[in-house]
């Protein structure tokens, strides 16, 4: 069955993370975040490589969470 997670800190959306590969279930994570921007933005990942690494940082996590 999908789960609704809500996370307001990285703690508990590292938390939700776990438990939603732990429990090999369709989770969506809502997070809240304040709308402020810089001054000025410079992205030092393309695009497609800042996709990657974050599927490899979920990567990590779920063998965090299986040990």
């Amino acid at each position: 069955m999908p789960c609704v997670k809500e996370a307001d800190t990285i703690q508990t959306f590292q938390e939700s993370v776990s438990e939603a590969l732990k429990n090999n279930t369709l989770t969506t994570i809502v997070s809240k975040v304040e709308a402020i921007s810089p001054k000025s933005f410079h992205m030092d990942l393309t695009l497609l490589e800042n996709r990657f690494q974050f599927w490899r940082s979920l990567q990590v996590m779920r063998k965090q969470s299986a040990t």
